[in-house]
């Protein structure tokens, strides 16, 4: 079996945030817990676009993984996380031996 990596083990989890709409410049989250994932908008090569949900603002993200196929499973990870804090997602391992669903 092969080794583990936690999302938490990421370099630079979570990415940080950006606010989104007319209210930029105003408060963003300063904690996971503040936002609630909310979809992922794509993956291109190792990176892994998303948005979140503090408060009424749409809060969205960048995250750069190793590669492609961590894209891949980190993105299915936040797809099932939909609806919950991005704190959530912390404890979640991204196994290194197993195909990322497509």
């Amino acid at each position: 079996m092969g080794l583990k990596l936690r999302v938490m083990d990421l370099p630079h989890w979570p990415p940080p945030p950006a606010l989104s709409g007319p209210e930029r410049g105003a408060t963003v989250p300063t904690g996971t817990e503040e936002v609630t994932v909310k979809d992922v908008t794509r993956v291109v090569d190792s990176r892994v676009d998303f948005t979140g949900m503090f408060g009424n603002y749409k809060v969205t993200y960048s995250m750069k993984t190793p590669d492609e196929k961590t894209a891949k499973k980190l993105a299915k990870i936040l797809e099932d996380k939909a609806g919950q804090t991005l704190a959530s997602v912390g404890p979640i391992e991204l196994p290194a031996d197993e195909e990322a669903a497509e």
